[in-house]
């Protein structure tokens, strides 16, 4: 995993750590972790797939592929993340809470995303 990769990582990280500590709406942190974990497949599948049809790469080349897919997937994913931090912090009544958990469950469905936790349990 290159230095970007786990910089990325940890900043998210460190971002649901804080939304953890302030928030009423429990789904909001695991949410955004489907997001990602559905994007980084999506990511690591689509490289994987490219570097079959480039052949041999170099270390510099290899480190331009995972910085260019890895930059995409935060642009994509800056918009519904910034979504979802914001329906945490401001979702203190009940109004809110409501329009929360509709843009939670909506970005569910947008994305196909499933807990798979839920899922084991079922």
């Amino acid at each position: 995993m290159s230095l970007e990769a786990k910089h990325a990582g940890q900043s998210i990280d460190g971002e649901a750590r804080d939304l953890d500590s302030g928030q009423k709406m429990p789904d909001v942190v695991p949410t955004i972790a489907l997001l990602q974990d559905h994007f980084e497949t999506i990511r690591q599948t689509e490289v994987h797939r490219l570097r079959g049809r480039l052949g041999r790469l170099s270390i510099e080349q290899e480190l331009a592929i995972e910085a260019l897919t890895q930059g995409i997937m935060s642009n994509i994913l800056n918009a519904p993340i910034d979504i979802l931090k914001t329906v945490a912090q401001e979702s203190r009544s009940v109004a809110r809470e409501s329009e929360a958990a509709t843009i939670i469950h909506t970005i569910k469905r947008l994305f196909n995303l499933q807990d798979q936790r839920v899922e084991e349990a079922g």
